[in-house]
């Protein structure tokens, strides 16, 4: 009986064991279903919208039948991500919101990683980049180490809100790391990905034809694995470079292509801004009226409150169009919507471009107290502003500086670790041989108490040398914050001054002694704050660049001559090597292209201004104008000359003049080696 009872217990005990290894191996095979589900729904994300939220919605379904977390919040992150490109951002975020406990409770970095990610898209295609900028911080973190595709697009997309937010010099930072790893594994939409982002950086350097040229590749690798999100993205980018060098045809084509796509993906988002740049540009082509409809299509593509840099922006945009049309009334109400849209959404550079836009439509008006309000307002707003730019870029250094010290921890670690691994075989070997080889032991005791004399002696010294490294590079840091503080202290309120000298100017018509030194207080304060900027740029390392050197002088003349009917053209290579070189020497240039740019506005009336570099076989600068000229065998009262000669003697060359009255001028020098 006893036996009996055994077997029975045995055969129900092994019943058990199969069915439990059966159930273990349906679950397996669901999740790897939904994971399929989930990977079909992110490829569809390229191509179509609509066809992507159905796969994604199906692996919802199935992962909360099953209670598979990881499939729960990828398809929820897709589903949120195609609802935030199709006017539902705000619930999108909310739903996403809502998983934040349960990625929490699941200690997987992995979960963590692609919810926040997608939450700061969702922050990010809303107009929010303090937001964005917070959950991809977040999501980097829990990807640290990573050297997969999605770690990858972790540092891409913290790149594009780097760019919004104007930290170009991270944003590249951002773009290295992603194309190092996209180039391990061979991923050819994400080097698609990278050369579209590095379009976008050379468009915010304002090397627009370098940005075609990537966007060009771009288009082609994304065109090749059948994208139409990466294709409709680097023909928006096109199109913005070519709008910027003023070619609007081609531009109109690029928006209009983009706009097909837009459509054909089921992008709200991407459709509106294809129709505000369309409008934008229907406007410049003499066209107000195409440019109100098609800046009225965007605004109806779009529902309120979702999309918060494109509602204001073309609220804004409608604004400038009416006051071409000399609509002032209605120019004004479409600008307060705008700013009302950023406030709403504590979008502070969207607002303070209201405030100014303001401030010029009552200016027109004749209502120079409120144009007064408005421009104060929004130079109070550029004052709030600088602060948390400065304490970014404070955090961003500071979080440089902790990475490497403990990178050097680390490197300690091992090198102490390897003095142990080689002290324990010293004594093995000595054990082995004390009873036989008592001299050789001896010559080995000596030679050990040497190496580690000499070993001591030597890290001493590197130690040494690495503190007096720390010490220089704090000191250079602390220069350039106190720079920086001066800047940010008298920088707003020189140009206050300018604001204030120039609007007493225009209320005190007919009294020439008091215009001339209020005009002489204006142009004092535009000269110390551009001379502040050019000190900062200039003391900070990272820019002391040949590169960096060139792409200034190329932002500074265009900045400088942008208000002046002047037409500036550059000969400049297209590959600039990213050479080092002395504070001095890149002061010395840049002061010298200052210098001669100011002479040409003041003194000779040109209306063409080259701008030449060449740096084979030497480097050499040319700045040729087609003004009035002068005899340079007169002698000048003015400094300028004087100035550049001297610093021309500094850098260890002369700087030639050439001029003839009624000829225009020149000047150029050469340096045999710029370092």
């Amino acid at each position: 009986m006893e036996k009996t009872v055994t077997v029975t217990a045995k055969v129900f005990l092994s019943l058990a064991l199969l069915l439990l290894v059966f159930d273990i191996s349906a679950q397996d095979t669901t999740t790897q279903e939904i994971d399929a589900l989930n990977k079909k729904a992110k490829e569809q994300y390229n191509t179509s919208f609509p066809n992507a939220l159905t796969v994604a919605r199906q692996a919802q379904v199935r992962s909360t039948q099953v209670n598979y977390r990881k499939g729960l919040i990828d398809a929820a992150c897709t589903i949120s991500l195609v609802q935030a490109n199709t006017n539902n951002c705000k619930p999108a975020i909310d739903a996403l919101s809502d998983l934040l406990p349960l990625a929490a409770a699941s200690n997987d970095r992995f979960n963590k990683m692609t919810l926040y990610s997608a939450l700061g898209q969702c922050w990010l295609l809303h107009g929010n980049y303090d937001s964005a900028r917070l959950y991809h911080e977040k999501a980097i973190a829990e990807a640290r180490d990573g050297q997969s595709v999605e770690h990858a697009n972790q540092y891409l997309l913290y790149a594009r809100i780097c760019i919004k937010s104007g930290s170009t010099e991270m944003a590249m930072s951002q773009y290295r790391k992603a194309l190092k790893i996209f180039e391990t594994v061979n991923d050819k939409e994400g080097l698609a990905s990278c050369k579209d982002l590095l379009g976008e950086l050379y468009y915010a350097q304002r090397l627009y034809e370098k940005a075609i040229l990537s966007l060009n590749q771009s288009y082609a690798d994304f065109a090749a694995t059948k994208s139409l999100r990466g294709e409709a993205s680097a023909l928006l980018h096109k199109g913005n470079a070519f709008y910027m060098m003023v070619k609007d045809d081609s531009a109109k084509l690029c928006y209009q292509d983009a706009l097909k796509r837009c459509i054909q993906l089921g992008d709200s988002n991407g459709t509106a801004i294809c129709y505000s740049n369309l409008s934008r540009v229907a406007l410049d082509g003499g066209e107000p009226n195409e440019a109100i409809a098609l800046a009225k299509k965007a605004l109806n593509t779009i529902e309120p409150g979702n999309y918060i840099s494109i509602e204001a922006g073309t609220y804004q945009q409608l604004g400038d169009i009416y006051g071409e049309l000399k609509q002032y009334n209605k120019a004004v109400a479409y600008v307060q919507k705008a700013l009302a849209a950023a406030r709403n959404n504590n979008n502070k550079d969207i607002a303070m471009s209201c405030l100014k836009s303001l401030s010029e439509l009552y200016q027109v008006m004749k209502q120079p107290e409120l144009a007064f309000d408005n421009l104060l307002a929004a130079y109070r707003l550029k004052d709030s502003i600088q602060p948390l730019a400065f304490t970014r870029q404070l955090a961003d250094m500071e979080a440089t500086y902790e990475s490497a010290k403990k990178e050097t921890e680390i490197k300690l670690l091992k090198q102490q670790s390897q003095i142990d691994d080689l002290t324990m075989q010293t004594q093995e070997i000595r054990l082995r041989r004390q009873t036989y080889l008592l001299v050789m032991l001896f010559t080995l005791i000596i030679v050990g108490i040497t190496a580690a004399y000499f070993y001591h002696a030597r890290r001493k010294l590197l130690e040494q040398m690495k503190r007096e490294k720390i010490i220089r590079e704090t000191e250079e840091q602390e220069r350039v914050r106190i720079a920086k503080d001066i800047h940010d202290e008298l920088g707003s309120g020189l140009s206050k001054i300018k604001f204030l000298s120039e609007l007493a100017t225009t209320q005190l018509e007919g009294k020439q002694h008091l215009q001339t030194s209020l005009h002489s207080i204006s142009e004092t304060s535009v000269h110390l704050v551009e001379n502040m900027r050019d000190l900062i740029w200039a003391m900070n390392p990272e820019n002391t660049t040949l590169d960096n050197l060139v792409a200034r002088i190329r932002e500074y003349a265009h900045d400088y001559l942008e208000e002046f009917p002047i037409e500036i053209r550059f000969d400049i290579p297209e590959q600039i090597p990213d050479r080092r070189i002395s504070k001095e020497v890149n002061r010395n240039l840049m002061m010298i292209v200052k210098e001669a740019l100011q002479n040409v506005v003041k003194h000779s009336g040109a209306k063409r201004i080259s701008i030449k570099i060449e740096l084979e076989p030497k480097f050499s600068l040319t700045i040729e104008d087609d003004g009035s000229g002068f005899n340079t065998t007169i002698a000048t009262e003015g400094n300028g000359l004087k100035n550049m000669a001297a610093r021309g003697l500094q850098l260890g060359t002369k700087v030639k003049l050439h001029s003839t009255p009624g000829k225009g001028s020149k000047v150029d020098l050469e340096l045999e080696n710029i370092s």
